[in-house]
């Protein structure tokens, strides 16, 4: 466990795709479990699990910030510093996100009410 990601980067550094990575460790299990209707990707009505990063999350310097369990947020340290416009990407996709880093971090989709 402790060196799964380092392996992960190691294979994209050897020549593996970082999408085929990432793919391999979201969608493709779950499909491979039959889950893949609630599990795998983010979408309305799935189980919100997500890895929140400083940097890519297959390079060295990436770090992981946060994980997200069925929506239920889990800080691993540091000073939060998130707030700020940013853009998110998944699949062939960008998306804008607006964070608020006060007290209580709220997570905002541009048009909808902040999420806490």
């Amino acid at each position: 466990m402790k060196t799964f990601r380092s392996n992960v980067v190691r294979a994209i550094g050897r020549g593996l795709d970082a999408d085929a990575a990432l793919a391999a460790v979201t969608t493709t299990p779950a499909q491979m479990l039959g889950l893949a209707d609630r599990l795998g990707t983010l979408a309305p009505g799935k189980i919100a699990n997500l890895t929140v990063t400083r940097g890519d999350l297959f390079s060295r310097q990436g770090k992981v910030r946060e994980v997200w369990v069925d929506g239920e947020r889990y800080e691993l340290g540091g000073e939060n510093t998130f707030g700020g416009n940013w853009s998110i990407g998944w699949g062939q996709g960008s998306h804008r996100l607006i964070v608020n880093a006060d007290k209580d971090t709220t997570v905002q989709h541009p048009g909808r009410a902040p999420t806490p």
